[in-house]
């Protein structure tokens, strides 16, 4: 199965997304004042107990929920649960009723669920549930409700379309002509966009079958309103096969795919000569700045680096193609050369004064090579990163960074040690790097060899508060590369005995994981994500044990030993929660957002680094001139203690030849009069305040995302509007990140 080759001119549905206005308050519910801001749940203790552990997409919907404990059958079922070990019967009845009462958060209704297949592993039982709808199913709506042989629940995952919709319509001959008209259309013009014209009357096209469709099932777009469509598969006659939704009854194809994996390469020889910069200067193709030196379907030149990359796209492209993904349509450039979408690269480039060129990199559209460093782990190791840039756009710095450069590090291994390679000895496995002009610069199986970070609380985790490694994103992936290599290959460490499960394996965790991740995500959210991909997988509970300890034995659940960001607590002990109000950043609403100097997006990697993948507000320091962001209307300070707090992220130091340079500061200020005059907040009561106390604010680098907690309760009862001030240097680029924050009281 491969991914979405393309989409056919865009999707018209309605796209709708809702956000709730809320006052949350001990014993019930209240409408928020006017003009203040949105709401937002405030950060929560840790689960306790026996409590759920639940993931949600962002639009709200649960997609997963965990017991921490296996949940017994619900009292009405009591009896058939000792049956569910050796009746289907048994465990279909025992999954319902698990499953009823959850419903409705997945977003459906019991009565549209029937049951699709029903899976045996071991000891346990998964029944999978399919979303229908006037008796036609959901593409991609089910939901799998994992049971122990005692009938328990382990857990229960998917997705499910809430939008409300009508009927599905009649199909007449009339319908079913049009879509098979227009689908065989779509892809003949699919094909044509390479330098052989395809007419569409040489494709035929026939029925699969009548489906509706919600593209928020299917990819990251927000909830929408599923449509009525007919699958069609579309066959060319040298035997390629499409798939193709065509809606009802119009017959306007919305979306097509291909069937049939594919690749196409394009390497370039630079033959030493400096490029005029790292973007379009590297192109690789016909008019571009370096010309094709071997193409797809012609043989070796006998250029080594020419002809090592082209090799090592195959194997990286028929690595990714077992996990499903089609790496020429995923990450492929088409420069509108008539050679259509390819992986292109450009090999042997230099750089004044550094030639040969001792790396290669990803610049989001093509890959670059100096000269001898083109080996299949360090080529597989960039192409993953243009996946995780398409797939889970993780920003390239801290934490989440670190996490980025792990997963091109595991995935260019698991690539090495795949491919049969001449070099894949037992001295040389889970070494990055090997064979090339620089040697090994890597190991996944002991990081410390090059000074990285096995652990979370291993004292080599780097700070780089000077921001000379993007906040040690290169040191940093040694925790996930050990975690890796433990859950493949096993071993000792750090006092836990894991049994590895292989490297196929290792491959289906790490990119089931990769697609849950947000993208300021930290060690802690990946051990989750890795933990749920064991359930989505449907992996004996012996093997999720063994992932579990791999986790536990690097410490993906605590904090790192130095360089931490600060966090403030929400309340001081001994107090809870009362009156909250606050903004999570699904919208902007109630807050003026600078143009010249704030973004917000939460689909944009540039602009979306975000703590809880819902986006943030980015306020940049790129020219002189102070520039804010404010909240529009004022709200009344309730009486007692009552704080503000917020997740923010700044990065303001450049590391230029060992020597920091600053971007300047950043501040908070606060007004009493409406916007007349405002004040510096630092002289008030501050957790995790201000660090720059000359300047009143925040500069250097807050190492991730930190929490401020500012007392508010010298303003009892005032009319109070904030607003967050970047004060650039002019040196260097900056950046201020903010994301949820709230405004609370706490009790006693």
């Amino acid at each position: 199965m491969t991914r979405n080759r393309t989409v056919i001119g865009g999707l018209a549905l309605a796209l709708a997304v809702c956000v709730a206005t809320i006052l949350a308050a001990p014993g019930g519910t209240a409408a928020a004042p006017p003009g203040v801001f949105v709401a937002a749940a405030l950060e929560a203790p840790s689960a306790q107990g026996d409590k759920d552990v639940t993931r949600r997409a962002p639009d709200g919907r649960v997609v997963a929920v965990r017991p921490s404990s296996p949940r017994p059958a619900p009292a009405a079922v009591t009896a058939l649960a000792a049956r569910v070990g050796v009746s289907d019967r048994a465990a279909v009845l025992v999954a319902a009723a698990h499953l009823r009462p959850l419903a409705r958060d997945f977003g459906a209704r019991p009565d549209e669920l029937v049951v699709r297949r029903v899976t045996r592993r071991a000891d346990d039982v998964i029944v999978v549930f399919q979303q229908r709808w006037d008796k036609r199913p959901v593409l991609g709506a089910q939901i799998a409700v994992w049971l122990d042989g005692a009938g328990r629940l382990r857990a229960a995952l998917g997705k499910a379309s809430a939008a409300p919709h009508p009927g599905f319509p009649p199909m007449s001959g009339a319908t079913l002509q049009r879509a098979s008209a227009q689908g065989r259309e779509a892809v003949a013009r699919i094909l044509s966009r390479g330098p052989a014209r395809v007419r569409a009357a040489t494709l035929s096209a026939s029925l699969s079958g009548r489906r509706w469709f919600d593209p928020s099932l299917m990819s990251r777009d927000p909830a929408s309103r599923a449509v009525p469509t007919a699958l069609l598969k579309v066959t060319s006659p040298d035997g390629e096969r499409w798939s193709v939704l065509s809606q009802v009854p119009t017959g306007r194809a919305l979306v097509a795919w291909s069937l049939t994996p594919s690749i196409k390469r394009l390497v370039c020889d630079a033959q030493r000569s400096i490029p005029s910069n790292t973007d379009r200067g590297v192109r690789c193709g016909v008019g571009q700045p370096y010309s094709i030196t071997r193409a797809e379907g012609q043989g070796p030149v006998g250029r080594s680096d020419v002809d090592q990359v082209f090799d090592y796209f195959g194997d990286t492209s028929d690595y990714y193609a077992g996990l499903g993904i089609d790496l020429t349509d995923l990450v492929g450039a088409d420069y509108g050369d008539g050679q259509g979408k390819a992986l292109r690269g450009t090999v042997r480039i230099c750089q004044l004064l550094d030639c040969p060129y001792a790396n290669a990199f990803w610049n989001g559209e093509q890959m670059a090579f100096g000269e001898g460093v083109s080996t299949d782990d360090i080529t597989a190791h960039e192409l993953s990163h243009g996946v995780t840039e398409r797939l889970a756009p993780l920003t390239y710095l801290w934490e989440a960074g670190a996490i980025n450069e792990s997963l091109s590090d595991i995935f260019g291994e698991l690539v090495d040690l795949g491919n049969g390679s001449a070099d894949d000895t037992a001295a040389n496995r889970w070494l990055l790097g090997e064979g090339s002009s620089l040697g090994p610069i890597r190991s996944l199986k002991d990081p410390t060899v090059f000074g990285d970070p096995d652990r979370m609380r291993s004292l080599l985790w780097s700070q780089d508060r000077n921001m000379l490694d993007s906040g040690g994103v290169h040191t940093n992936s040694g925790v996930g590369n050990k975690a890796a290599f433990l859950i493949s290959d096993g071993g000792t460490f750090n006092g836990f005995t894991i049994t590895g499960l292989g490297t196929t394996v290792t491959g289906e965790l790490f990119e089931s994981a990769r697609l849950a991740l947000p993208t300021g995500a930290d060690y802690g959210l990946l051990a989750e994500a890795l933990r749920a991909s064991c359930t989505s997988l449907a992996l004996p509970l012996a093997d999720c044990a063994e992932v579990d300890k791999a986790l536990k034995a690097t410490e993906m659940d605590l904090q790192p030993a130095s360089g931490f960001p600060a966090q403030a607590a929400v309340c001081d002990p001994g107090s809870t929660i009362g009156q909250s109000r606050g903004t999570d950043f699904t919208t902007t609403a109630g807050l003026s957002l600078d143009a010249r100097s704030w973004r917000h997006d939460s689909t944009v990697t540039d602009f979306a680094y975000s703590k809880d993948g819902t986006g943030s507000a980015m306020g940049i320091l790129r020219t002189p001139g102070a520039f804010s962001m404010t909240m529009s209307s004022p709200f009344t300070v309730p009486q007692g203690t009552t704080y503000f707090r917020m997740t923010h992220a700044y990065a303001l130091v450049v590391g230029s030849l060992g020597l920091p340079l600053r971007a300047g500061y950043v501040s908070m200020e606060y007004s009493t009069n409406n916007g007349s005059t405002w004040r510096s907040a630092a002289g008030l009561s501050w957790v995790n305040g201000p660090n720059d106390l000359t300047r009143g604010g925040w500069s250097g680098s807050s190492g991730g995302w930190q929490t401020s907690r500012l007392n508010l309760s010298s303003l009892a009862g005032q009319q109070v509007r904030l607003r967050w001030t970047t004060h650039p240097s002019g040196l260097v680029p900056g950046a201020w990140w903010i994301d949820d924050f709230s405004v609370y009281t706490c009790v006693s």
